[in-house]
């Protein structure tokens, strides 16, 4: 991320200083003159409860910020979130792109060049009547964060899914799923 003046890394992780409370923590690493500087950690989201799942949650960059996607339990239930990242190390308020009635697990994230971005991963087969695991897909708005349109799913639901995954194609203009 950052101009191509000022290239900028954004390194996320987990810290779990009790073994239960799970802040999620960003810092930026910039190469000024072939030297790396980094950030102090800056606080994203607590994701207690969720930890073991946020491995591959996915984060992008976006114009002249980062998004952060990340697996919250909200009221009882794991749901896909994401915050703005930007270059000062401001993170803003975490938005909900879930259902908020049907677990869903971040684990893909791609925003197009005119502002769509789309949220992939595990979700319950709840809505088919089934166990296995189903692909989920969520679009939002890249500037302000708010969910557009309704989840979908990506799949059949007849086998297990294994890591979900996007990108978005400049050439075709076009989301490509994995």
């Amino acid at each position: 991320g950052g101009p191509l003046s000022n290239p900028t890394f954004l390194v996320t992780y987990v810290a779990t200083p009790d073994g239960v409370y799970s802040p999620k923590y960003g810092r930026l690493v910039r190469y000024n003159g072939g030297t790396p500087t980094v950030s102090g950690r800056t606080f994203i989201t607590d994701i207690t409860g969720a930890w073991n799942t946020s491995e591959k949650a996915a984060l992008v960059w976006y114009g002249a910020k980062f998004i952060v996607s990340s697996p919250v339990i909200i009221n009882g239930v794991l749901q896909p979130t994401v915050n703005h990242f930007d270059m000062q190390g401001n993170v803003s308020a975490r938005v909900s792109i879930g259902n908020g009635t049907t677990v869903e697990n971040p684990r893909g994230l791609a925003c197009s060049t005119n502002g769509i971005c789309l949220s992939v991963g595990f979700s319950e087969g709840t809505p088919f009547g089934i166990t296995n695991s189903v692909v989920y897909a969520r679009r939002f708005d890249a500037n302000t964060l708010s969910p557009l349109g309704i989840i979908f799913y990506l799949d059949d639901h007849t086998a297990w899914m294994e890591d979900p995954d996007v990108v978005f194609n400049t050439k075709t203009g076009k989301e490509q799923f994995f």
